[in-house]
């Protein structure tokens, strides 16, 4: 298993940090919480890379001006 080309949650558009202590990642394509991130889950489980994975567009968002 080569871990530089599976898909990363970090890039994905769809992993989202939860507030729960026992559950810290989501995936809201998929539907579920997990202690590891869902990339990992989904290998575990399915002994396959995810298939849901679609990148975050490359725009960040600006910085507020106003910090001062």
């Amino acid at each position: 298993m080569n871990i530089s080309r599976e898909p990363n949650c970090w890039q994905c558009r769809y992993f989202q940090i939860t507030h729960h202590r026992a559950f810290p990642y989501a995936c809201t394509v998929i539907g579920f919480k997990s202690k590891h991130l869902p990339c990992y889950e989904v290998r575990m489980a399915d002994g396959a890379s995810c298939k849901r994975f679609m990148r975050k567009s490359g725009k960040l968002p600006e910085p507020a001006s106003n910090l001062a």
